[in-house]
Parts: structure tokens; C-alpha cells; sequence
């Protein structure tokens, strides 16, 4: 079982050796393990017992290899005890070279640990086909490709290596999550890989095109997922997903002043919109009083409070007013009309960065399309 230590931002690999001889029964790491990862001793052990396997009464031996690299923290806790119980024979060995990174809880379920980027490329480099994270680093994972990423729950869901839901590779049904992605200058995103989208399956998704201030307009593409157990919930089933609201700050970091609350409302649930000059309610589910699925209710200033007619799941918009107006042509946004004409002659002439392994190529329309014009 193959495993990593970051040595900053880079992810170098580990081994996880695995020994089972007679003698007391016990765990013990080796490997130059520091305190916090020294403690999966008793991580490990707990969620393996918690899981309903049962170890033999045997002395075990953990090396994690090479054994002049420091090991900090608890992300080695997964492959520790994958690496377990196929060496108990209690579960069965990686029909491929695998790479697993988490910390467990006593429980056996997963917890996030940070670097799953570098960790991913390192897997990559390796000729690792298939990468086990927590599910709340999925995205992080699969924003390399020629991984095969598995964003697992729990220790039950790893040992099958089969996720209840793959991220993003194949799109999610949570509109909570925010991936905040900065398509500028030239920055290709490629969002579905062609051989998940051959497999089927449906995704359903929210995209949001926010105006940048002018004075950021030409900042380099970022790319930021926060999951969403770390975005506020303000209240049960009503989370904020930017900016700030309800007395409440996201910490996803924006450009603008807007706010966006993702909130999943009962039968006649009532929710008041936060106070903005610019507000708007889209209905992504069910309904509410006066508005169906797929409809944008805009608001002037002033009180607002929606009811839900059933049980729905809406997305609240707010905030102040842009910087002076916007001008869009095809999948082109900017302030300056002549940038758009810059960036179409960009398109054209191919100076747009490409996508490693992606060969389609989508012509410029010949015609603008139809202007989107609001009531």
C-alpha cells in the first residue's frame, strides 16, 4: 500500500510495510513517526475493531519506508489500516497500485487532510492508477488526470474502493460545495473527462458568472474548492455559501461585495432575503408562492421574505451593483469591448492554452447569440 509524506508542498512517496508475528499482541509504528501520526496506533486499531473486523491476536509491526523521512500527521491513519487488514487477509489486496491518504475517527469514518494536490501528482508521476482520498478532498484529487480518484466516507467504503459518489470527475448533486474558478486570460477548464461522460449518469449544478472589479479584471486564473462543512450554516438548511449574510461570513474568497445562500426549504417555510440593493431568489427545486422550478424572481430594496409552496431548494443572490456594466459575447465577459475582440481574434488564432489528452475544439459562432435581456 502506497502511501505519501509532504515535505512542504511537495508530496513524496511511502510505503506502508505491514508484519504479523507471535509474541503480546500490539501495534507498533515505525518509520520516524511523529507524535500525531505515532497515534494511529490507536486510531486505526479502534476503527478496525468498530468496523466489525477482528485482527489476529498476534504482535503487528506497521514500518513506514524509507525510514529517514519524517512522517507528520494523521493522513497516513488509511493506508495504516488498509494496509492491515489485507495483510490479515480480512479484506483483499489492490488489484492495482493504489495510493490512499486519510485520517480516521474512531468510528471508522474519514476525515480531510490537507496537500491531496500534490499527493495526486505525485500518484500520476508514479504510474499510480487509483488514488483513495476522503470524500471531502475529492475535488481536490480529481483535478489531476490520469488518476483514477475514489473519495470514500468511511473505512468500509475505502476497503471496497468503490465511492458513493465520485467528485467531480462526475459532477455532484450538492449545490451547497463552491468551487470558485477564475477563467481568465486564455484559461481552459475542462470539467467532465470524455470517458466518465460515456459511462452515463446525470449532474445537476449551479453555474454562477460573477463580474470581477475592474482593477482585477486581468488577475491570473485561480482555481479554490471549500467543502461544505466549512461554509456557515446560518440556520437548519439554509447555508451561506460567499460573502456575507445573516450575520455571517463564507470563507471563500471573492472579489466583489456579493452574497449567495444555498437553502433547502420545507412546505411553508418562510426565509427573509438578506438586506442588498441588488437581490434575486433562483428556484433550483419545487416551488415557491408566485415562482416554479427554473425561474429567477428579481427584487427592488426593501423587506422581502419568500415562502416555499413545497419543499424546495433555492439559491438567494445579492449585493451591490458592478463597477459600471459588462459586456458578453459567446463565452467572453469584460468591461472593454475591444478585450472581448482581442480575446475572439486569441480564440481563433488557437493562442488559448490547451487541455493535456482533449482534442475538441469549439469554433467561434459566426453570429453573436441573442442578447439575454431581463425584465
Amino acid at each position: 500500500m502506497h502511501c505519501a509524506a509532504l515535505l512542504g508542498t511537495t508530496a513524496l512517496p511511502v510505503d506502508v510495510q505491514v508484519d504479523f508475528a507471535m509474541g503480546l499482541p500490539g501495534f507498533f509504528l515505525v518509520g520516524l513517526p511523529d507524535a500525531a501520526c505515532l497515534d494511529a496506533k490507536v486510531r486505526v486499531a479502534t476503527a478496525v475493531r468498530n468496523g466489525k473486523w477482528e485482527l489476529p491476536q498476534k504482535r503487528v509491526t506497521i514500518n513506514l519506508a524509507p525510514g529517514d523521512l519524517r512522517k507528520e500527521g494523521a493522513a497516513y491513519d488509511l493506508p495504516i489500516a488498509l494496509a492491515v487488514l489485507q495483510a490479515a487477509k480480512l479484506i483483499p489486496p489492490c488489484g492495482v497500485p493504489t495510493l490512499a491518504v486519510g485520517e480516521l475517527a474512531l468510528s471508522g469514518d474519514i476525515l480531510p487532510v490537507r496537500g491531496v494536490l500534490p499527493i495526486a501528482l505525485l500518484a500520476r508521476r508514479l504510474g499510480i492508477e487509483c488514488l483513495i482520498v476522503p470524500w471531502q478532498n475529492g475535488a481536490e484529487g480529481a483535478l489531476v488526470e490520469g488518476v483514477r480518484v475514489h473519495a470514500v466516507r468511511t473505512l468500509l467504503e475505502a476497503k471496497r474502493r468503490q465511492p458513493s459518489q465520485v467528485v467531480l470527475l462526475a459532477g455532484n448533486r450538492d449545490i451547497n460545495k463552491m468551487r470558485l474558478v477564475r477563467e481568465l486570460r486564455g484559461l481552459p477548464l475542462k470539467r467532465t473527462p470524455p470517458d466518465v461522460r460515456a459511462s452515463g449518469g446525470s449532474v445537476s449544478g449551479i453555474q454562477l458568472w460573477v463580474a470581477l472589479p475592474k482593477a482585477v479584471e486581468e488577475s491570473e486564473p485561480t482555481f479554490a474548492h471549500t467543502p461544505a462543512a466549512d461554509l456557515p450554516l446560518v440556520e437548519d438548511g439554509v447555508r451561506l455559501v460567499l460573502g456575507e449574510a445573516y450575520g455571517a461570513r463564507s470563507p471563500v474568497k471573492i472579489s466583489s461585495g456579493m452574497f449567495y445562500v444555498a437553502a433547502t426549504l420545507k412546505a411553508g417555510a418562510r426565509l427573509r432575503l438578506p438586506e442588498a440593493r441588488e437581490r434575486a431568489v433562483y428556484v433550483a427545486e419545487g416551488s415557491l408562492a408566485g415562482a416554479a422550478a427554473g425561474q429567477l424572481l428579481v427584487f427592488t430594496p426593501g423587506e422581502v421574505v419568500v415562502e416555499a409552496a413545497s419543499t424546495a431548494r433555492v439559491l438567494v443572490l445579492g449585493g451591490e451593483p458592478s463597477d459600471g456594466p459588462r459586456h458578453m459575447w459567446w463565452n467572453f465577459v469584460s468591461s472593454s469591448h475591444e478585450r472581448i475582440e482581442i480575446a475572439k481574434a486569441d480564440w481563433k488564432a488557437g493562442r488559448f492554452g490547451a487541455i493535456p489528452g482533449e482534442h475538441e475544439f469549439i469554433p467561434l459562432p459566426d453570429e453573436p447569440p441573442p442578447p439575454v435581456r431581463y425584465p
